[in-house]
């Protein structure tokens, strides 16, 4: 027996967050900041949990919602994810802007992190792979605000230097494929 096309049936709100659709995960989201019951830290394992793959056609679903979302709510999500979640959010912007690059940009790592240059770098890479023009803005920026992490300058210049190396080898090997780590 079917309900009314559109409409939600009144269990709905009561399903756990993991076994909701895609759309109803967002729409749970764009909720919970619009009501600001919870705080930005209570919903990032919501975020961690939209983002798990799960099944193939998920990246692409998540693409065209986050197509449909205004600018203040993708900023809302990039500010309360973690920094492991900013390089897939990125991915998953159509069009990232300076801010979205400066949110991402400003999140420092966990002190108890084994690698935090590392994954530092996973986020550069992937404003970088968004656009080269992007990550220089970015950069100009947070100077400008004088926010900059302490582990921001150095970490920045490791990675200009393998952004170089890598162009570099390109141009030496043509035929070779270049991994960044991510």
């Amino acid at each position: 027996m079917q309900g009314k096309p559109g409409r939600k049936r009144w269990y709905e709100a009561y399903v756990p967050f993991v076994v909701r659709s895609v759309e109803s995960q967002i729409a749970w989201l764009i909720a919970a900041f619009h009501k600001g019951v919870l705080s930005p830290q209570e919903i990032t394992p919501y975020i961690r949990l939209l983002l798990t793959e799960d099944s193939p056609g998920k990246q692409d679903e998540l693409v065209e919602l986050f197509r449909q979302l205004d600018e203040d709510i993708l900023a809302k999500i990039l500010l309360a994810a973690d920094i492991h979640e900013c390089p897939k959010l990125l991915s998953l912007i159509s069009q990232p802007t300076v801010l979205h690059a400066l949110i991402a940009l400003g999140k420092c790592p966990a002190p108890y992190e084994k690698s935090p240059q590392h994954i530092v770098h996973k986020v550069f890479n992937a404003i970088y792979d968004c656009s080269e023009g992007l990550l220089k803005d970015a950069v100009t920026a947070l100077r400008q605000q004088g926010e900059v992490p302490t582990h921001f300058e150095a970490d920045y210049e490791r990675f200009r230097e393998i952004i170089e190396d890598q162009k570099l080898l390109s141009s030496l090997f043509p035929k070779a494929k270049i991994e960044r780590g991510r």
